[in-house]
């Protein structure tokens, strides 16, 4: 396989991890938003911040947990792939 064909593989499978890591459950824009609520309140207490979340219709802090614990390894996994990709792509760019 060609220098060009690697690259142009290497750049469609970024894409594609990409895409993944945008659509991934954590990085979900209820996630996010819940995330920035509890930066939010967190001086506030467990209380302040349970019913902000609530208020909003967002994941309360239990499930963000039970997200996170679930969610965490795929998204390392992914991250890394990306990171592998990016610097296989710098190599073959050079080439």
């Amino acid at each position: 396989m060609a220098a060009s064909e690697k690259l142009a593989k290497a750049q469609s499978e970024l894409t594609d991890i990409n895409v993944r890591i945008d659509n991934h459950p954590l990085n979900s824009s209820a996630m996010k938003d819940a995330r920035e609520v509890v930066a939010e309140h967190r001086d506030a207490g467990k209380d302040a911040v349970e019913v902000a979340l609530a208020e909003r219709g967002l994941p309360s802090a239990a499930a963000q947990g039970k997200a996170l614990v679930l969610g965490v390894t795929s998204l390392w996994n992914l991250n890394r792939k990306r990171v592998g990709l990016e610097n296989r792509i710098r190599r073959l760019d050079r080439l």
